[in-house]
């Protein structure tokens, strides 16, 4: 049978030092996140923004065509507006870079792409005085225009016919997370 003693003396191993710094470490870690509660909730849907726009655009390994189905233009307008045009082009360029290398790798398109969403992250700064809703839909139809005359020049009259339905699909998709979402999303960063 084992005594009390030895039981003891096998908790005490068991509380080292080790074992204290680890559990200071976790209530200190939880004292700051209780602190800066709001900090740590916004930079949490910061993230979870960033990595749901860039794995949306994964279902275009699987069909081979793009539907127009982003969320780098709603994450851009909200990222400029809560945060303002320099966090939201770096994040913007983050997530560009990593949605096209998911959705189809790294080709020659990317570097117009990039140009155009930087341009309309920094319109979205631009446009901080207008609603969110408002604003996200102004960049969605100038972006779709954009688009299509890059990809008009890039590629020729038969990419532009082809991408009128992921145009149409875009713009109507943008708008409705934009009218439902642009609020709620911007009033949880801020």
């Amino acid at each position: 049978m084992i005594s009390m003693e030895e039981i003891d003396n096998r908790y005490l191993r068991y509380i080292s030092w080790i074992n204290i710094k680890s559990i200071a470490f976790f209530i200190v870690l939880l004292l700051m996140i209780l602190l800066f509660r709001k900090k740590v909730f916004s930079m949490t849907i910061t993230l979870l923004l960033i990595l749901a726009a860039c794995i949306l655009p994964i279902y275009k390994r699987l069909i081979f065509v793009s539907l127009g189905f982003e969320l780098i233009t709603f994450c851009s307008v909200v990222f400029a507006f809560a945060f303002g045009p320099l966090v939201a082009v770096i994040c913007t360029l983050i997530i560009v870079a990593a949605s096209s290398f998911i959705s189809w790798g790294l080709d020659t398109a990317m570097l117009p792409k990039m140009g155009v969403y930087i341009l309309m992250t920094l319109l979205a700064a631009l446009l901080s005085g207008f609603e969110i809703s408002l604003a996200g839909k102004i960049i969605t139809v100038v972006m779709n225009l954009a688009f299509a005359v890059i990809y008009y020049f890039m590629y020729g009259p038969a990419q532009l016919l082809s991408g009128t339905l992921s145009i149409v699909i875009n713009i109507i998709f943008n708008f409705v997370i934009f009218t439902k979402y642009a609020e709620p999303v911007l009033g949880m960063l801020k």
